[in-house]
């Protein structure tokens, strides 16, 4: 009874994992396009308002232009780290990393 309470337990401690992973993984593919996307904004507005006549307008672009300069909009946990695809990368860079090292150890131990 007790090593199926203790399968039991580890599979739903697994199922967990990767749904909390899963989540952290969407999070972070979510606002790195959007940020991207962001990046883009200064483009688009420069395009459709940057040639009108119209003083206020061009003044607006044009505040709103450096705003966009000086302060990038980027997604963070309390500074910590930016929510990004590099972030995913790293992740799975350290992942393949532990098995490798897990790989390695193993075969000594064999010879």
């Amino acid at each position: 009874m007790d090593i199926t309470k203790l399968i039991f337990q580890s599979i739903i401690t697994l199922l967990l994992f990767l749904q909390y992973a899963i989540k952290i993984f969407v999070v972070n593919y979510i606002c790195d396009k959007t940020t991207k996307e962001a990046e883009h904004t200064n483009e688009i507005i420069h395009t459709f308002y940057g040639q009108t006549t119209d003083y206020e307008i061009q003044k607006e672009v044009e505040i709103f232009s450096l705003q966009m300069m000086q302060r990038p909009i980027a997604y963070s946990a309390f500074g910590l780290f930016n929510f990004n695809c590099k972030y995913i990368c790293s992740v799975g860079i350290i992942t393949t990393y532990i098995v490798i090292m897990i790989q390695v150890n193993n075969s000594r131990r064999e010879s």
